[in-house]
């Protein structure tokens, strides 16, 4: 594909890294009933946009925001925000957002001139990572529960 073409094709590698990158990060979203990973500052975070607390925070406000807002849609509240109950429906916001980045790298990769086996190496190996991060959070909120422990 020259560069500066008007748009890419869908291609079968582009249908399949969607449909896998669907399945790896919607694949038991909503397990474990826990509080996994960051989901305790960003949830919190969130909770103080709504209550109007104070916090501190190095990283940019984006996250927050989002999550804010994701959260707002949902119908949750600040209060509920900052306790530190799990609320697993605010898992689709980074779970969707997850899910685009497989098949837009590919299709970045694809407007730079890379051939369709380089961007599907591409795609396979942003997809590959997020699979060993979800079951490593996994495993490691299942061992903290059979301990009868927290994260």
């Amino acid at each position: 594909m020259p560069i500066g073409s008007p748009r890419p094709r869908l291609t079968p590698e582009l249908i399949g890294l969607t449909a896998l990158s669907l399945l790896t990060h919607f694949w038991n979203l909503f397990s474990p009933a826990a509080v996994v990973f960051d989901e305790a500052y960003y949830v919190k975070f969130a909770g103080a946009y709504f209550t109007h607390a104070f916090y501190f925070d190095v990283h940019p406000p984006l996250g927050n925001l989002a999550y804010a807002a994701f959260a707002r849609l949902l119908h949750v509240s600040g209060e509920q925000l900052l306790r530190a109950d799990p609320i697993p429906a605010l898992r689709l916001l980074p779970a969707t957002l997850g899910t685009l980045t497989v098949p837009l790298i590919y299709l970045l990769l694809r407007q730079l001139g890379a051939s369709r086996r380089v961007a599907l190496l591409g795609g396979v190996a942003l997809g590959s990572g997020t699979v060993r991060l979800r079951r490593g959070a996994t495993e490691a909120v299942g061992a903290a529960t059979e301990r009868g422990g927290r994260l």
